[in-house]
């Protein structure tokens, strides 16, 4: 029982992950597109 536990718990932290990584990395590309864009500005 503590097995299958372990592994979804395991699953879902993984799943988590494969969820969170892209949208970190669309978040640095969108800031690092502000922060040239907020240069031109300047």
């Amino acid at each position: 029982m503590r097995k299958i536990l372990i592994a979804l718990l395991s699953m879902a932290i993984v799943a988590l992950a494969l969820w969170v990584v892209p949208n970190v990395t669309l978040d640095t590309n969108a800031l690092m597109e502000a922060i040239k864009n907020g240069k031109h500005l300047i």
